[in-house]
């Protein structure tokens, strides 16, 4: 009798667990990246989106090459989806994100837009901490992967 309590209690665990799996939602993954030639620059970010939140790391050079602001691939920008949509218009969706340089201890806030186009543009909204820091202060995004 005990042994059946077991096996039921591990059998329900395990439903809960297979239902808990199946209602989770999908992320999803992208590079993306913009090169100014004239300025001498490229920017590039990994973003990972699972429901309304937003995770990345970026890689951004500048002067040629001869700065390089990198968070390595560890977190350097996280958000969420912007409700309040600056432009109002349903078929973009705006994400409001925090970014850290990797250059220095600067950081801020910037908009991250996924537009109808396929691009994605970034725009540097606010400069929390200040220091020096090589990611753009806007740019436009193309999808690499």
């Amino acid at each position: 009798m005990k042994r059946q309590k077991i096996l039921v209690c591990m059998l329900a665990l395990v439903i809960m667990l297979a239902n808990v799996s199946v209602g989770l939602a999908k992320s999803t993954e992208s590079v993306w990246y913009a090169s100014n030639e004239r300025a001498g620059s490229d920017f590039e970010i990994h973003i990972w989106l699972e429901d309304h939140k937003l995770w990345g790391s970026h890689d951004a050079s500048a002067r040629r090459g001869a700065r390089i602001d990198s968070s390595r691939g560890e977190i350097s920008i996280k958000g969420t989806l912007d409700n309040h949509s600056s432009k109002g218009k349903s078929n973009w969706t705006d994400y409001i994100v925090r970014w850290k340089s990797g250059y220095s201890d600067a950081s801020g806030w910037a908009y991250l837009i996924f537009q109808e186009d396929g691009t994605v543009y970034w725009n540097i909204y606010e400069v929390e901490q200040p220091g020096e820091y090589y990611l753009p202060e806007e740019a436009i995004l193309y999808r690499q992967k």
